[in-house]
């Protein structure tokens, strides 16, 4: 990995997308496929993986399979679940709260939203969210994320006086493996705006403290083929998030599911 002409070695990969994966166990496990390493395999570093495709060398011998296509079929759809991508916000004042406080009302772009009872979701039409020009994003996005491939949107969220702007990095394609997968599922198909995939924190860019206002931002890879955001309030009756904080007095980071 390169940035601006300086060697910036990665020393292991620490993420794997279910994405990346046959559909075949091979050794009694699934394994990565070349073609689906981009944009579903990260470093320690946070870069997307790379792979230069080559032809592969080694064949693999096996007896013919004793199942049907149709049994075939239904053994691998067995394997896959869909789950609807989920955009997790919890809000804390201190960082070693166990849980997040409960909201009332915050501001997400133009749109307040107020309510007497605790808000629970918000759909989010990324189609209303401004389109952001790649040339204004850091180097290293520059490059691995360009405008072919990926689309760039950001939207603002405020809560008191938090103010944090996040960028989507959205891929357009959606890979044939995965649109094959769920081309019968049902609740997949019914949600297919919310794209495919999960959420990927690359960036945490920039943060501002003034005296009296908190500014931040982050920059997060988004399922395939989102034209949808589903965000969804943290509250106090909800899971625990005290290990998913960002270590500072203000916001808490994302978890999603």
């Amino acid at each position: 990995n390169t940035i601006l002409g300086v060697p910036t070695p990665c020393n292991l990969v620490s993420v794997i997308l279910p994405n990346a994966r046959a559909l075949k166990k091979y050794n009694d496990d699934y394994p990565i496929m070349q073609d689906l390493v981009a944009g579903n395999i990260f470093t320690d570093k946070g870069f997307p993986l790379i792979a230069t495709p080559k032809p592969n060398t080694f064949k693999i011998n096996s007896p013919k399979p004793t199942l049907d296509s149709k049994q075939n079929k239904e053994c691998i759809e067995s394997k896959i679940n869909y789950h609807k991508p989920i955009f997790t916000i919890c809000y804390k004042i201190d960082s070693i709260q166990r849980n997040s406080l409960n909201i009332y009302q915050c501001k997400i772009n133009d749109n307040e939203l107020k309510s007497n009872i605790i808000l629970d979701s918000y759909e989010l039409n990324l189609i209303n969210c401004k389109e952001l020009n790649i040339n204004d994003l850091p180097n290293n996005i520059q490059e691995n994320y360009n405008n072919k491939y990926f689309t760039h949107k950001t939207f603002i969220i405020q809560f008191d006086n938090h103010t944090r702007e996040y960028i989507f990095i959205i891929p357009k394609h959606i890979p044939k493996i995965l649109k094959q997968a769920y081309e019968n599922n049902k609740e997949a198909q019914d949600n297919k705006d919310y794209g495919y995939g999960t959420f990927k924190l690359i960036d945490d860019t920039h943060k501002e403290y003034k005296q009296e206002s908190i500014l931040s931002k982050e920059i997060w890879l988004l399922p395939s083929c989102c034209n949808k955001l589903m965000i969804e309030f943290g509250n106090e009756n909800k899971e625990n998030t005290k290990y998913n904080h960002n270590g500072y007095n203000a916001l808490s980071n994302i978890y999603v599911r």
